[in-house]
């Protein structure tokens, strides 16, 4: 698969420069004409094939005023023009004029045949096609040679600051908060994670020795707080439910924490320590500051290629 750079577009509503000093900088920020409210993602990498992955996005936003355009950031993956769709209250489609991408800034500009409606709610959806790429951010693959030798591979995420679009289109602002659905779709000798306990795993309709796991709806956060692991890594899980009365508001609260620890089965000894520690370190935090932690479960997984020291995804930790 050879991802081809496409030229670029302005985009309508940002001003051309005035001078000629002000025509080295353009502006990269997203137009202010919407927000996003609500995503719901679906991927299909192949770890044991072309290190591809399939998508699927629906993004539910809100138009803060009149507009002709709706501008996502994308960046190393291909939309299927054909598929692309924006409707009102899920029924009523909006005819759109033309694709326009702007590589520079790592923009997809629909432009619309009808404006848009200040106030109301609409759906953007597309397919796309993206690569597991070896750059250590966006959706990328890693490796990592077992005890007898063999390479074995897996795939992560690393979205900060900015590479949420390398995974799906997106606003990929961090200010531009939204509720998260992902859905994964993987082999079956294989586990997936994201930041949300699982809720659902169903087989791939057609495709035997696949599924899809459908997490649970996220808290709003940021796209670059979206994590997601496939990978056959071994797990220890610590269960801790803590209750305790916090001192000025009197109030009693029921928290529930799960740690899991990823890690090669032939390190996994050492993943004992960390089980203990983490649980004990958020319990501990948990009283100090008097804020329950928000999540109902909180994993740790280490990444045999990573490029940080450790990422704080919500609900799912990455480190090296």
């Amino acid at each position: 698969l050879i991802f081809q750079q496409i030229e670029s577009n302005s985009h309508e509503e940002i001003q051309a420069p005035d001078t000629k000093e002000e025509q080295k900088v353009k502006n990269v920020r997203l137009p202010k004409n919407i927000k996003p409210l609500y995503y719901y993602v679906r991927l299909r990498p192949y770890i044991h094939g072309n290190f591809t992955f399939d998508g699927h996005v629906e993004m539910t936003f809100e138009a803060l005023e009149d507009t002709t355009n709706v501008t996502l950031h994308i960046k190393d993956i291909i939309t299927k023009n054909e598929t692309i769709k924006i409707v009102l209250n899920e029924t009523s489609e909006v005819k759109i004029k033309s694709h326009q991408y702007d590589h520079e800034r790592q923009f997809y500009i629909a432009q619309l045949e009808e404006s848009l409606k200040k106030d109301k709610i609409y759906i953007i959806s597309m397919d796309f096609v993206g690569y597991l790429n070896t750059q250590l951010s966006g959706f990328y693959r890693s490796s990592f040679k077992d005890k007898n030798g063999k390479t074995k591979w897996l795939a992560s995420t690393q979205f900060e600051a900015t590479s949420a679009r390398k995974a799906f289109p997106c606003m990929d602002e961090p200010a531009l908060k939204a509720n998260f659905t992902i859905e994964i779709g993987r082999e079956e000798n294989m586990t997936s994670l994201s930041n949300m306990p699982l809720k659902e795993t169903v087989p791939m309709e057609g495709e035997p020795g696949w599924f899809w796991d459908k997490f649970e709806e996220s808290v709003k956060m940021s796209t670059y707080l979206v994590a997601f692991v496939v990978s056959d890594f071994k797990y220890l899980e610590s269960n801790i439910k803590t209750n305790y009365t916090f001192k000025d508001s009197g109030e009693f609260y029921y928290v529930y924490l799960k740690f899991g620890l990823g890690e090669r089965g032939v390190h996994l000894p050492y993943a004992e320590h960390a089980v203990k520690i983490g649980p004990s370190a958020s319990k501990f935090f948990e009283n100090f500051f008097m804020v329950p932690f928000p999540l109902p479960k909180q994993d740790m997984i280490a990444i045999p290629d990573f490029s940080k020291g450790a990422m704080e995804n919500w609900g799912l930790i990455t480190y090296r």
